[in-house]
């Protein structure tokens, strides 16, 4: 028998299948039912939140390397998947481009990849905003940062809080730091590759901007929003290590120097990194799997 288990959780509400083993999750004034069914080498979850009007809320799907022995948590957090997703964020090529299996043994760490979709990681959706979970009610970043990091914590740990990471990939890395300030009390480090973190000075035609206007609405008509959810506005927040990295050659190489810059020049210490680290890269997994690059963000959670 492999020393992993690739478990491939699928959150879905109306199944009919054999629930075995069910957990409750209080977040907030809410309670968020899961129940469990074993496959061979998977487990679909069944995820419903309970409220005076009994509804359901969210869905996705949650990719976890678990290793033989672990002591550590590793959140992982995908880019901005679009149609036929050309630049290969889901969650099965995260762990296979990046070796997850490797590392997970070698950090003795529990890896865990929730599969968003079309989100950035929001704290909180529009009426008319384009919803990572299709018809759900829960934002992307609530899911992500708050109802699904406590269900692990319970489910693998016990409750006992384990030193907990957060890696993000293009857009995933402005949510790996919207996890971390979140999680500040439990958070150790945070490192973002290919990240946008300016989104105030994104200019209207930029993909980057188009991506975020989906979500956000039109950057004039809710600037407040916008404010919001900018790293680099929120940058006081952070206050645990951050390291960044970026390609050379690419629309968001702009974005990781000017934090640095940034940082730099105010003396912020705890955030770090390069975006420089491998001349001539770009914007893709030629990048994001070269061994130079994983084994200094692995490095980070190692050390």
């Amino acid at each position: 028998m492999k020393k992993f288990i690739v478990l491939f959780i699928i959150f879905i509400f109306f199944s009919n299948i054999n629930l075995v083993n069910a957990q409750n999750l209080t977040t907030e004034s809410n309670i968020w039912k899961f129940s469990e069914t074993s496959k061979s080498d998977y487990i679909i979850l069944s995820a419903f939140q309970t409220n005076s009007k009994n509804n359901f809320w969210g869905k996705g799907r949650v990719y976890t390397v678990v290793p033989k022995s672990y002591k550590k948590l590793i959140f992982i957090f995908h880019g901005y998947l679009i149609n036929r997703d050309p630049y290969l964020q889901r969650p099965q090529y995260i762990i296979e481009k990046m070796n997850l299996k490797k590392y997970a043994e070698e950090l003795e760490a529990l890896i865990v990849i929730p599969q968003m979709n079309d989100t950035v990681y929001e704290k909180e959706y529009l009426q008319t905003s384009l919803k990572w979970d299709n018809n759900g009610n829960i934002a992307g970043g609530k899911w992500a940062n708050e109802v699904l990091p406590q269900y692990i914590v319970k489910k693998y740990f016990n409750n006992n809080q384990p030193p907990m990471y957060a890696i993000g990939i293009s857009t995933g890395a402005q949510g790996a730091i919207k996890f971390g300030i979140q999680n500040s009390k439990y958070i150790k480090k945070v490192i973002g590759i290919s990240g946008t973190y300016s989104l105030l000075n994104l200019p209207k035609d930029d993909g980057e901007y188009i991506i975020h206007d989906l979500i956000f609405g039109d950057r004039d008509k809710n600037l407040k929003i916008w404010k919001q959810e900018d790293i680099f506005k929120n940058i006081k927040k952070i206050t645990f290590p951050l390291y960044l990295y970026s390609e050379s050659n690419s629309v968001l190489t702009n974005q990781t120097k000017k934090i640095l810059e940034y940082s730099k020049k105010h003396k912020r210490n705890n955030i770090s990194g390069s975006y420089s680290i491998i001349a001539q890269s770009e914007h893709n997994w030629i990048f994001w799997s070269n061994p130079k690059l994983l084994n200094l963000v692995f490095s980070h959670i190692k050390n």
